[in-house]
């Protein structure tokens, strides 16, 4: 029975997508056939779930992002949270984060959902490539997350506006143990100057060891000064202006 077969390659608690039925042969006459039938129900205009199955965000994001192939990922805050690395205590509803490149749609059924946390979508450049998206498994699929180096720095990228700079640095004063190699590289493809000399800052504030790997002739940091804060702190060695709770480790400047 061909939904038997379909159902091999289907995991559970996923969506899946009308044009991923498609690719896999089941043509909407024979979904329409299956509704009926109960064996699948729609989910919205082009996808469809498992009957009387449980999905989460997390399944319906596997369907956007290895179905749809759209460049959509858990990032920022949300990332370090599923890493068990965003400690700070917030108050208000809960956000999912999620980066995608500029001027890609998301379609309704994903966005228009009433999730357990609303979704927070970002469009942004401020990282050039994938560096430091990493999968993460969740029951019998994948999903696309950011590294706990890309969700700092892309936490960085947005601050203060959207993330506050005392919950990046509780965060990052944990985060001794990173990986210089991938820290250069996303530094290197970062367009974001402010974020790249806030997170220099507080990996040299909080004395991390990584910060020594560094090369830093290879990291672009503008020129000039960045004002940041209001009534912050100017920050000589890496040119910006930091709140004023942040003054130690204002040695030479690096330009």
């Amino acid at each position: 029975m061909k939904i038997n077969k379909l159902f091999q390659k289907w995991p559970s608690h996923t969506v899946a997508t009308a044009s991923w039925l498609d690719i896999n042969g089941l043509y909407p006459s024979l979904r329409e056939k299956y509704v009926r039938s109960g064996w699948i129900e729609s989910f919205g205009t082009g996808a469809y779930i498992r009957k009387n199955d449980v999905v989460s965000v997390e399944g319906a994001l596997h369907a956007v992002q290895y179905q749809l192939g759209k460049n959509i990922h858990i990032a920022a805050r949300s990332a370090l949270d599923r890493k068990g690395q965003g400690h700070y205590v917030r108050l208000g509803d809960p956000k999912l984060f999620l980066f995608l490149k500029p001027g890609q749609a998301i379609e309704g059924w994903f966005i228009n959902h009433h999730w357990e946390s609303a979704l927070k979508l970002i469009r942004t450049d401020s990282i050039l490539n994938d560096c430091g998206i990493e999968e993460e498994q969740v029951m019998d699929f994948k999903i696309k997350v950011s590294s706990s180096e890309r969700a700092i720095l892309e936490m960085l990228c947005f601050t203060p506006n959207i993330f506050d700079f005392n919950e990046c640095a509780f965060i990052m004063e944990h985060l001794a143990w990173l990986r210089s190699d991938l820290i250069q590289n996303l530094l290197e493809n970062c367009t974001s100057v402010k974020a790249k000399r806030l997170f220099l800052f507080l990996g040299d504030y909080y004395g991390h060891e990584w910060m020594s790997k560094l090369d830093m002739k290879n990291i672009e940091l503008g020129s000039g000064k960045r004002s940041v804060f209001k009534n912050g702190r100017f920050n000589a060695k890496f040119q910006i202006t930091i709140p004023k709770d942040f003054q130690k480790n204002e040695s030479s400047p690096l330009f």
